[in-house]
């Protein structure tokens, strides 16, 4: 019976059909103790638990054979079969000691693998690859470099894998390992060996199952080689082919990203977004959610951007991303200049995550956000609480800089030096900063009005850094200094040298026109014209410009030069139409254009000032010269208009008395006479002290002489010679010639030959006279009847 029951099960287990062979050698087990095979019997029984994985009860029937028939001739197979019962139930330990009984090194290794005995493991490997007849070469020599990967030793691994690939070209793991060869070069951050490796597989192994683990580790190294667009290609390729990949989300990500950096800001939105609508639970989402606040910042797009890390805030407290966010919550309501809620938020997030690696940064940002709003004592505060705390932090040197500039904006000059001494003193390594700050030392001590000691620190700085782009400025500084101390020539040279040698300085306009500006205070005016030409013609931008063209224009008016001097008033007029100065230029091309007698062109000048001038000197100015344009071209009825608009407009202006005697002459010329000769007599009665009355005085004479009303002509020419007697006024005496000249005329009229001739005889014997004026009385004494 035991016999046939022992063939029917060993059939069975011969055809695979392990659970009836199972049967039977159970009952042979069970019921046959002394049956002549029952060892056999026994572990085969045990190896069909194995077969049919259950290794629990495997596990018990092996190691009760073993305690049962130490000396088995099974018992090698008995311990080989127990260990793979332990492996496949995790329980390595067990199955590194039942396959080291047998010599199974291949298996050992791996056990030893599981377990991270890595070491171990690889000695396991070596000697199974050692073994000549091992069938297990191939997978010990690729677990050998897996060992070194583990250890991270990827330096080992490189070359393992690499000698795996040399050693088995066609190896079914041949594309498994370029992946980890690819790996083991991108932990060595050499991500271009690690790029070949990983383009081994896409480009010759196509159908592997690592393709999308080649693509993703060649995304990663371009993108760690700062070539997002390559990153993205390879990004891409799992996204749009491989949608069920495991790496899906990761890829999609890692695509946005590389967009992200590539700032095609709106499709890596797109991928974020994605993210967000497809996989919202993943850690990957909340990343997007925050990666979608710095595609808005790269546009400059403060307040999407500012939405998008509230959103960070609200919908995934726990993300590990909610400091960075509230950080960047800050920096966008700080663009926005919403400077009180950037520091609310600042500091919340100093509040909540005071051991995040962001609370120096957000100190940083709080002084930063207070120097904003010219709170300085608080901008300082954080500022040094940020040293304190943090004094090697990268951005300390810029905060000592900041505190320096708060003492500069509060005008606390000698601390402000102090301050930026310290950054010259604490952080020599920032020379930026250090070249900058010697610059602010220079400007804190021209501030405190200490002109040599800044003159001599802005040199240092020029010696120090001869190719310093604060050189100009500091030559601007030195020239300004020079001329605070009276020395205009050592002034003069540094603005020179900013024109000759830094012609793009910003300032170098304005170095030109303090070169013309010295010229001008000093009345040289044709050096002061060259100089300002120069503004001109070299800097046609120059703010300065219009100032420019107008002092050209004084400077030529001052020498004379009244062409030159019209034409620069009239290319300011046309290039600067709404300057300020526009009414005054109008006003002084008036005045070049009258020196020329050119009346008209500036009676038109005169009248544009006083259409565009704000300015009550213009106005007044331009309202008597426009009258006195109007005299010359003999348009009576307009000077008279213009006068009497200028008395209206101006009665207590030194003019006043001019500008009733030129009214009066208007009125005269158009034959007006009572009315010329009212404003005569307000000129006689208001102007004591003035040459102008007794012209006035004279002009009354004729309008009663122009009426024919002789009697009355003679007592108010006669007023001349009696109020003011040659002898005594001689500044007037042509004055008392002409009226006595006229008295004459007068009596004639009257026929009152005698007293005519009396008061030609008198004129001819007054010593005071003119020969010439002698002469005349004596041919008209001549010509009077006898």
């Amino acid at each position: 019976v035991p016999y046939a029951i022992y063939s029917s099960g060993y059939i069975q287990y011969q055809k695979k059909n392990y659970k009836e062979a199972l049967k039977d050698f159970k009952k042979l087990k069970e019921n046959y103790p002394d049956f002549e095979h029952y060892q056999k019997a026994w572990y085969i029984y045990s190896k069909l638990l194995y077969l049919e994985r259950r290794f629990s009860e495997a596990i018990k029937e092996f190691t009760s054979f073993i305690d049962a028939n130490p000396s088995s001739p099974y018992t090698d197979d008995v311990y080989k079969e127990r260990g793979f019962s332990y492996f496949e139930l995790a329980n390595y330990q067990k199955a590194v000691e039942d396959f080291k009984r047998t010599n199974l090194f291949y298996w050992q290794a791996e056990a030893l693998y599981q377990l991270g005995k890595y070491n171990e493991a690889r000695n396991a490997y070596q000697k199974e690859f050692a073994n000549p007849e091992s069938e297990w070469k191939e997978e010990s020599l690729f677990g050998i470099a897996y060992t070194y990967f583990q250890e991270k030793n990827f330096t080992e691994a490189a070359q393992s894998f690499q000698n795996f690939i040399n050693t088995y070209p066609a190896s079914v793991n041949v594309a498994e390992a370029w992946v980890r060869l690819g790996d083991s070069y991108y932990y060595q951050k050499k991500f271009q060996l690690a790029a070949q490796a990983y383009k081994n597989v896409i480009d010759f192994h196509k159908e592997s199952e690592f393709m999308d683990d080649a693509l993703l580790g060649a995304g990663y190294s371009y993108f760690a080689m700062e070539d997002f667009k390559k990153a993205a290609t390879y990004f891409e390729k799992i996204v749009e082919e491989s949608p069920e990949s495991p790496y899906y989300l990761e890829a999609t990500f890692q695509l946005a990203e590389s967009l992200l950096n590539m700032e095609n800001y709106s499709r890596a939105r797109g991928y974020f977004e994605k993210i967000l609508s497809t996989h919202p639970k993943t850690k990957e989402a909340s990343l997007s959610q925050y990666e979608i606040g710095w595609c808005y910042l790269g546009e400059n797009k403060y307040n999407l951007a500012l939405e998008a890390f509230e959103k960070v805030i609200k919908n995934y407290p726990q993300s590990e991303k909610v400091p960075d966010a509230l950080l960047q919550k800050g920096n966008c309501l700080f663009n926005l200049k919403r400077f009180e809620e950037a520091i609310k938020t600042y500091s919340q997030l100093i509040k909540d995550y005071p051991q995040s690696n962001l609370i120096p940064l957000a100190i940083y940002q709080t002084g930063a956000s207070y120097f904003k709003l010219e709170n300085y004592s608080k901008a300082r505060e954080h500022y040094q609480h940020f040293i304190k705390d943090f004094p090697e932090n990268p951005n300390a040197p810029d905060a000592q800089y900041a505190i320096g500039w708060t003492y500069f904006h509060q005008q606390n000059f000698s601390q402000a030096k102090e301050a930026f001494q310290k950054v010259i003193d604490m952080f020599p390594q920032r020379e930026d900063l250090v070249e900058h700050s010697l610059y602010l030392i220079g400007n804190c001590l021209y501030n405190e009005s200490k002109f040599a000691e800044a003159i001599s620190v802005f040199n240092k700085m020029i010696s120090m850094y001869p190719e310093s782009r604060f050189i100009p400025p500091a030559l601007f500084k030195i020239g300004e200094a020079y001329q605070r101390l009276k020395q205009d020539e050592k002034a003069l040279n540094a603005f020179r040298k900013i024109v000759e040698d830094y012609p793009s300085f910003p300032d170098a306009d304005a170095a030109q026109f303090k070169i013309a500006n010295y010229y001008i205070r000093q009345q040289d005016y044709r050096k002061a014209a060259t100089e300002l030409e120069k503004v001109i013609i070299k800097f046609p931008k120059s703010p300065d410009l219009s100032l420019a063209y107008y002092w050209t224009g004084y400077s030529y008016y001052e020498l004379k030069d009244y062409s030159n001097s019209a034409s620069y008033y009239s290319k300011f007029i046309k290039l600067f139409p709404r300057s300020p100065l526009l009414g005054e230029v109008y006003y002084r091309l008036g005045d070049a254009l009258f020196k020329q007698s050119k009346y008209k062109e500036a009676a038109s000048a005169y009248f544009n000032a006083l259409n565009t001038s704000r300015e009550k000197d213009i106005l007044m100015n331009a309202l008597y010269s426009l009258g006195l344009c109007q005299e010359n071209l003999e348009e009576w009825s307009k000077t008279e208009e213009s006068f009497k608009k200028f008395i209206k407009n101006y009665p207590k202006s030194e003019l006043t008395l001019q500008a009733h005697l030129k009214l009066a002459n208007a009125l005269f010329k158009q034959e007006k006479y009572p009315q010329a000769r009212g404003y005569y007599t307000w000129v006689v009665e208001n102007g004591r002290g003035s040459e102008l009355v007794v012209e006035a005085q004279y002009r009354i004479g004729d309008c009663w002489f122009k009426e024919k009303n002789y009697k009355k002509a003679v007592i108010e020419y006669l007023k001349i010679p009696t109020l003011y007697p040659p002898d005594k006024f001689p500044q007037v005496k042509q004055w008392s010639f002409n009226a006595e000249l006229q008295v004459a005329e007068c009596y004639k009229a009257l026929g009152k030959i005698e007293e005519a001739r009396k008061t030609y005889s008198d004129i001819i014997k007054t010593p005071e006279y003119k020969e010439e004026w002698i002469k005349k009385a004596r041919e008209r004494l001549r010509e009077l009847p006898e």
